[in-house]
């Protein structure tokens, strides 16, 4: 055969070899292969993102406060220093001289705290009423008692809220809605009264005797 009909052919062989489906299965395995990258890729982002995540989880999880452990107020318990006594004392009734001598008792409150039982032991100098005793158990729903000038009142439903010893208060008559609130502040313990009807409000500290 000429030289030129050799050379026709195996260069037509060449094109046929690689030709259109030659070119396809390349493109094919080329493709396989991008997916398999991709693929692994994507597995990757998910995971560190997760694991990210978990991390950013667990750094800024809430750390749960320590629940506070409430007071006992057993103790011989001295009256040291009122606050707004006075004024408050006319709000529920109490005539001036009264109110504004009352600072001059000398009260103490001696008391025995064993879980949800308080007993109170109340005296006052001079006295302006015998010496009274109480025994208040959380969620009773009501207490008779007696201030220090012997004026029947209601202490209704106590109840722990956190730290402090909260309760309704009511004087009988006349009428006076009110709370009490007693906690430990500094080493003292407070006795701290609320009239929301009338805005206004007193507290008595007491020191604890050595």
């Amino acid at each position: 055969l000429p030289r030129g009909t050799v050379h026709r052919r195996s260069f037509a062989t060449a094109m046929a070899r690689s030709g259109p489906d030659r070119g396809a299965g390349r493109w094919r395995r080329e493709r396989r292969v991008a997916e398999r990258i991709f693929g692994a890729l994507v597995l990757c982002a998910v995971s560190c993102s997760l694991h990210g995540h978990r991390a950013f989880s667990l750094a800024k999880a809430p750390v749960a406060a320590p629940i506070a452990e409430r007071p006992n107020f057993s103790g011989v318990w001295k009256l040291l220093r009122t606050e707004n006594q006075s004024p408050f004392m006319q709000s529920i009734g109490y005539n001036f001289f009264l109110a504004q001598s009352a600072f001059l008792a000398r009260v103490t409150q001696t008391i025995d705290h064993l879980g949800d039982e308080v007993n109170f032991k109340f005296e006052s100098m001079p006295p302006l009423c015998p010496t009274r005793q109480s025994l208040v158990k959380v969620g009773a729903p009501e207490t008779p008692m007696q201030d220090d000038a012997g004026r029947e009142m209601l202490l209704i439903k106590p109840f722990w809220n956190g730290t402090i010893f909260f309760a309704e208060l009511q004087y009988v008559k006349p009428r006076h809605d009110l709370t009490i609130e007693r906690y430990l502040e500094e080493g003292l313990m407070v006795e701290h009264v609320k009239y929301p009807a009338k805005n206004t409000q007193m507290r008595r500290l007491f020191q604890k005797a050595s």
